[in-house]
């Protein structure tokens, strides 16, 4: 708080070893950019040593100031300066709603997904045998469904071939 600044306290060496230090992670970071955006970068790795980043629109949502809502903005406010910025915010969300509401949808469910995996895992089961498992039972009930309704190969035969 008081006496010289860090930056003023530092010796020379000591700045010419900071900066060279984060010239150094700064190169690291691209360079596994790099490798990443080739995917040449082992996904063990990647979990842990790039940033994901999300290839989507964010969404700022910012209300329409005309320059005579700047004076409003300096008053004391009263309720009916609080209900125009209100309104006026309720205004500038009304058009992203639907995509705010995506969004969330799209959250939730792997929210939801997540859990489930980590549930599964917690009571013992790995889940390269529990996906698995659940995919041939799938397909055994859909190949049963199948050709039970005469949609198979070999109308009305069950799943070995005998009439049914």
């Amino acid at each position: 708080m008081h006496g010289p600044s860090l930056l003023e306290a530092r010796s020379r060496a000591t700045q010419l070893t900071a900066f060279v230090v984060r010239m150094v992670g700064l190169e690291v970071r691209h360079r596994l950019k790099q490798l990443d955006s080739l995917r040449i970068l082992p996904n063990s790795i990647r979990r842990f040593l790039v940033d994901e980043h999300v290839p989507a629109a964010s969404m700022t949502l910012v209300p329409d100031v005309k320059g005579s809502d700047f004076v409003r903005l300096l008053e004391t406010p009263t309720r009916e300066t609080l209900d125009y910025w209100i309104l006026k915010g309720e205004r500038s969300v009304w058009p992203a709603v639907t995509g705010l509401r995506m969004r969330c949808a799209v959250e939730i469910e792997l929210e939801r997904s997540y859990q489930i995996v980590r549930t599964l895992r917690a009571s013992g089961l790995k889940r390269s045998t529990s996906v698995a498992a659940g995919a041939s039972q799938m397909s055994v009930s859909i190949l049963k469904r199948r050709t039970t309704t005469g949609q198979g190969h070999g109308q009305g035969q069950d799943i070995q071939g005998q009439e049914g």
